[in-house]
């Protein structure tokens, strides 16, 4: 993985973060290093085949990994958020990953753009 891309998710209204073998990062108190790494957490988890039902119900039980309840994970509630990457070496066509996701009564659902 060569980039993070992050839209509207907790307090990034779009970002793309270029990664290296070894990423640091580093900022003031409450500037998003935390919510970046809880976007790779979510997107680790929907890589392993966690259904969003799941990552819901793991977020709302107060995981330790993703702070806040799923309606804190919206930068805007009225919006969804996207997660994506880039990466290397990859078939062409399969180099880039970018999934849109909204909250329906509480609940985490894919939102086709």
């Amino acid at each position: 993985m060569i980039s993070i891309e992050l839209k509207n998710f907790k307090s990034y209204e779009s970002a793309s973060l270029p990664l290296a073998a070894m990423t640091f990062l580093i900022g003031a108190n409450a500037s998003g290093k935390s919510n970046v790494l809880e976007a790779i957490r979510l997107l680790n988890w929907l890589a392993k085949g966690s259904r969003l039902e799941d990552i819901t119900r793991s977020i709302q039980s107060g995981d330790a990994v993703v702070r806040g309840q799923a309606n804190d994970l919206l930068r805007d509630p009225l919006a969804s958020f996207s997660l994506g990457g880039r990466f290397e070496g990859m078939p062409k066509g399969w180099g880039h990953f970018e999934i849109s996701i909204g909250l329906v009564a509480d609940q985490l659902e894919t939102v086709r753009n």
